[in-house]
């Protein structure tokens, strides 16, 4: 079903951002009191392009609820 590959994907595109946000997490911990200036910057990227793939992901999902009828 293509859908549920869809679905499958969008999984994937979401793991990613979340893997590095755990990684980015784990050094500004380690690095206290203070992260550096490029580890933060790093994570400000992240952060927005996990943002970016939840809402294109929040896109595809409701597309498949809609074909599927789902409420």
């Amino acid at each position: 079903m293509p859908e549920l590959e869809a679905i499958d994907n969008v999984k994937e595109r979401l793991r990613i951002p979340y893997n590095r946000l755990h990684r980015i997490l784990q050094q500004v911990a380690e690095s206290q009191p203070a992260a550096t200036a490029d580890v933060l910057e790093f994570l400000y990227r992240t952060i927005d392009q996990g943002e970016a793939i939840a809402d294109s992901s929040e896109a595809s999902i409701q597309e498949i609820k809609r074909s599927w009828n789902l409420p």
